[in-house]
């Protein structure tokens, strides 16, 4: 969009309908991902409903936060992702980072989702 001085000292305001129609679709996709970004936040929130806490710096808190972070990255990857595979990842960097730490959570955790 630009504008023009036109006869009386007035602008005129030219707008370049390619571009209004990629800033508008661009607007949309935008809004479109708050949606997703809320809808992932809450399946997070529910995965972590089954995960309890521990006492604070434990691994168990380490193991919670790892979740959350890996589950953001896999869930905007592929929104379809099991629970159980972001599960199985977080165990797997639990058991590197904490060899003797058994992270704690629900088994019906396994059979979600």
């Amino acid at each position: 969009m630009r504008g023009r001085k036109g006869e009386g000292g007035d602008r005129k305001l030219y707008v370049d309908k390619d571009k209004l129609v990629e800033v508008i679709g661009r607007t949309i996709s935008n809004h479109s991902t708050v949606l997703k970004r809320e809808e992932m936040t809450a399946k997070i929130d529910e995965i972590l409903r089954h995960v309890p806490r521990g006492p604070k710096g434990s691994p168990q808190n380490m193991f919670r936060a790892f979740i959350t972070t890996h589950a953001q990255r896999v869930l905007s990857e592929s929104p379809d992702a099991s629970v159980k595979k972001i599960l199985r990842e977080a165990i797997q960097w639990a058991k590197k980072e904490y060899p003797d730490f058994v992270p704690e959570f629900s088994p019906r955790l396994l059979f979600y989702y």
